[in-house]
């Protein structure tokens, strides 16, 4: 049987990981927004 701290661990991990899959769907997503952004700009200014 796992022991309190290997059980916390194994949580805290977890958690990282998921904190690390939302950070990096948030940047995907703000790379997209400042592409369509400066895609505008540019169709403007032509």
């Amino acid at each position: 049987m796992k022991n309190f701290k290997e059980i916390r661990r194994d949580y805290l991990i977890k958690k990282a990981n998921k904190l690390l899959d939302r950070a990096d769907l948030l940047v995907d997503r703000i790379i997209a927004n400042a592409h369509t952004a400066e895609k505008a700009k540019t169709e403007k200014a032509a």
